[in-house]
């Protein structure tokens, strides 16, 4: 809840509080093992609050907790210690917002993935999203993972192969916010560019972790296990020289929280990520995650995000695919009073091989392209293969030609001519003909990496043998 006016019974108090100095240094406190969404035993809420603001003297003002903290986007997580009922959760997060020292306040809302938000067993009740469940291969071969025609119709061999010829492509790091990674993978090896850092449990090393326990409720176990690797070493695939990031956020259920995803988006930015690949969604849109988009686009990362799988539902695109930088409304504290929110995001759409729009895919003006979605055929841990289909993974797709052309642009003398999403949507392929029903929602169309890299590479003469296989 962003401030618009004053709560006299609390603004006397806080005005009388002294105020920490800022610390410049990006820092999290400890956070507890397992997140805890807003349907739990007491209310869990965020806030981020001016330069200096005290967060445990707000603290204590809401009755709460100080949970965990990001210092440099002065963000901050609580937890009340008594629960409360929601017309008392809406009444504490106004008066907080109309203190001087508060930015914004929100609860901590859920954060999960399009594949397993839909799935819940027990209640037998349709979810927002369409539940997908890998099928794990049960004799996996290399040839299998690298082969696949759906994959290789966006034609990213050929796009390498032609950057090859022109320039001496660099690396990309691509930072993949997910469940983890499976760090011995052969699909990965190489690619891998640091241990990344796990939030959830609050320290370096984000690995993919499972209990084999239903921690949700829902009947299922683990069934977000192996997401993040299959997100990974598909953009791994379409690029080589992709270099992965693993940030995790979401566990084995496939569960997070919005303060963790915020976190992961600002440590993405401060340590260098090029792209950062965000497949999961959230039911509503989160003022903290806004914040840390509007960081990302001021620092000049790509942010590439699944459009959600509403698609037999209301095919509504989900948050933060559906992103409008409108909502924020505030100057935030870490960013130059000058800077106007206008972060852009990729919302990634999917598509069948035949570039249908795939039926558990969203649809929306928000959309920005589409990109195969069905049965993508990539790593689980353990060094299993399986083929798994929803936008997470056409969001991958997008990604990976994302970090081809990223890769491209530092072997070009100038660089690159236009930030990476305008040439994606720009290089890509409309599907509206084939899509009537749709026309106008499913963005530019597919994304194709061979033309993107032919754009970059468009003043070159061309190769000596053009039919040659790359």
């Amino acid at each position: 809840m962003i401030r618009h006016r004053l709560a006299t019974s609390l603004v006397g108090a806080v005005m009388a509080l002294t105020f920490a100095s800022v610390l410049s240094a990006q820092s999290l406190s400890v956070r507890p093992a397992k997140p805890t969404t807003p349907s739990g035993p007491t209310f869990r809420f965020l806030a981020i609050l001016d330069d200096g603001a005290d967060a445990q003297a707000i603290a204590n003002l809401a009755g709460a907790e100080l949970v965990a903290s990001n210092l440099f986007a002065n963000m901050h997580l609580f937890q009340t210690k008594a629960n409360l009922a929601s017309k008392q959760q809406d009444e504490l997060l106004e008066q907080l917002a109309a203190l001087p020292q508060v930015v914004f306040t929100e609860p901590n809302q859920l954060v999960d993935l399009p594949e397993t938000g839909g799935c819940n067993v027990i209640s037998g009740e349709i979810g927002a999203q369409q539940c997908t469940v890998p099928f794990v291969d049960g004799t996996p071969t290399t040839g299998e993972f690298t082969g696949q025609p759906n994959l290789h119709s966006i034609k990213y061999a050929w796009a390498s192969w032609l950057a090859e010829q022109y320039v001496t492509p660099g690396r990309a790091v691509v930072a993949v916010v997910d469940t983890g990674l499976d760090h011995d993978h052969p699909a990965l090896a190489g690619q891998i560019h640091d241990p990344g850092y796990d939030f959830l449990l609050d320290q370096p090393g984000a690995f993919e972790l499972a209990d084999s326990l239903d921690n949700d409720f829902d009947g299922l176990v683990d069934e977000a296990h192996g997401h993040g690797t299959h997100i990974a070493s598909t953009i791994a695939l379409i690029n080589p020289k992709a270099e992965i990031m693993p940030l995790r956020v979401l566990d084995a259920e496939g569960n997070g929280d919005a303060f963790g995803l915020a976190c992961a988006i600002f440590y993405a930015v401060d340590n260098n990520a090029d792209i950062i690949n965000l497949s999961l969604s959230m039911n509503a849109p989160s003022l903290c995650v806004a914040a840390a988009l509007e960081y990302a686009e001021f620092a000049g990362v790509t942010i590439i995000t699944s459009a959600g799988n509403t698609g037999l539902n209301s095919t509504e695109v989900l948050f933060p695919a559906n992103y409008d930088p409108g909502m924020l409304g505030v100057l935030l504290p870490f960013l130059p009073n000058w800077y106007t929110p206008g972060a852009k995001v990729l919302a990634v759409a999917g598509v069948d091989p035949l570039m249908f729009k795939a039926d558990f895919s969203a649809a929306g003006p928000e959309v920005s392209v589409v990109a195969p979605a069905t049965d993508i055929y990539a790593a689980m841990p353990g060094g299993g293969y399986a083929w798994w289909s929803g936008t997470s993974q056409a969001c991958a797709v997008a990604s990976g030609v994302a970090s081809l052309i990223v890769s491209v642009g530092e072997g070009m003398e100038d660089g690159l001519p236009l930030p990476v999403i305008d040439l994606i949507m720009d290089t890509a392929q409309s599907v509206d003909q084939i899509n009537p029903q749709h026309v106008g929602l499913l963005g530019s169309g597919r994304v194709d990496a061979w033309f993107a890299a032919a754009a970059l590479v468009l003043n070159l003469p061309p190769p000596e043998d053009p039919a040659a296989d790359p």
